[in-house]
This record gives structure tokens, sequence and C-alpha cells, in this order.
């Protein structure tokens, strides 16, 4: 498609409405939005780390935080023993801020027929969801009780070694977050024209034949 100050007009203005309606959405209804993938998301925090088991839920007291409980497999040395509880917690809004994102970039982008619009919204957007929440909300819970460990670690001089889901999160607040559904949306758009760029090549090939 060629980019013309239209087509950039278009894609700003549903970039931005996209952008109101979701955000709008997350500050009305963000706890019901998060509940039904907490259980994926416990189960993306048991592959990626062994120290503990954990189980997540909407903190009852603060209904906008993502409480995870973890109780820890083994001893932890300087920091907990076996079948220790600790807990870590994430704000909704914090942990829906990628999502509301990701969707307004896909949203936004400019396609030649609205069925692809569709198609990327419907069938790309929820695999990559998926794949955001779990390049994202694990790593922050994650990685925050590993951050309290690292702490406790230097406070009694033992040695723990950083383990990479800290450098992970790390990244994610310096700014991965908002990065990772750019890098997301515009592979997702380069596939989904080059997908679509095929086709018509093929066609025009058969005539002159």
């Amino acid at each position: 498609m060629k980019i013309t100050k239209a087509v950039l007009w278009g894609a700003s203005w549903r970039l931005i409405s996209a952008w109101l309606f979701l955000s709008v959405s997350v500050l009305l209804q963000g706890d019901r939005l998060t509940r039904p993938v907490l259980p994926f998301v416990a189960t993306v925090i048991e592959v990626i780390q062994s120290d503990y088991q954990a189980a997540l839920k909407i903190s009852n007291d603060q209904p906008w935080l993502i409480q995870m409980q973890a109780t820890t497999r083994r001893v932890i040395p300087a920091i907990a023993g076996r079948g220790a509880k600790l807990t870590a917690g994430v704000h909704v809004s914090h942990a829906l801020v990628p999502l509301v994102l990701l969707f307004s970039f896909l949203f936004a982008w400019p396609v030649e027929k609205y069925q692809e619009r569709l198609m990327i919204l419907l069938i790309l957007g929820i695999p990559l969801s998926f794949s955001l929440v779990a390049l994202t909300l694990p790593f922050q819970l994650a990685g925050s009780l590993e951050n309290m460990f690292q702490g406790y670690a230097q406070q009694y001089g033992v040695n723990r070694e950083k383990p990479l889901l800290l450098t992970w999160m790390l990244f994610l607040e310096v700014g991965g977050r908002w990065l990772l559904p750019i890098v997301l949306t515009v592979f997702t758009g380069l596939a989904m024209q080059l997908m679509g760029s095929k086709p018509k090549r093929a066609i025009k090939r058969k005539k002159r034949r």
C-alpha cells in the first residue's frame, strides 16, 4: 500500500480512537478483563522459575491489584525456608497497557480492504495478545519478587545469581512494555502485506500465460 497523507491521517485517527476506547474499557472493567488470563500467567511463571509455586488473584482489599502468592518449593538461603509464603503484586492498569497499545496499533495499521483489518484483529490479534501477555505480566510479577530476593541476599551477604527474568523485567520497566506491542504490530503488518501480495502476483502471471 502506498503511504499518502490520507492514509497517515486515517491511521492516526484510528489509533487515537482505539486507544481512547480501550483505555476507557480498562478503567471501567480492567479487573474483570484480567481475571480470565490469570491461570495462563501462573503457568508461565511456573515455567520461567523453579523457586516457588505461584497462585494469582485479584486482591479483595485492593481490587485493582493482581496479587501473586508464592509458596517456596525449597529453602532459599537468606530469604525463606521451604513452604514459606511470599507475595508480590502488579497494578491491573500497569499490566494491561501493552495490550491496549497492541490492539490500538493493530486497528490503526493501514490495509487495502476492511477484511484484512478484521483478519488482523481476530485471527492474529488473539495469539499475539497471549504472546504479549506471556512476555510481560509473568515477568513483572516474578521479577518484582526476584528483586526482593536479591535485596535480601545482598543484605545478608549471600551470593545469589541474577536470573534472566530479572533482566527482562528491568527491560520492560524502562520502556520494553511499550516497545513490544510496536514490534509485534510492525512484524504482523509486514507479514500481512507479504501474504496479500503473493496471490496477486500469481494471478497476474496466470493471465499473461
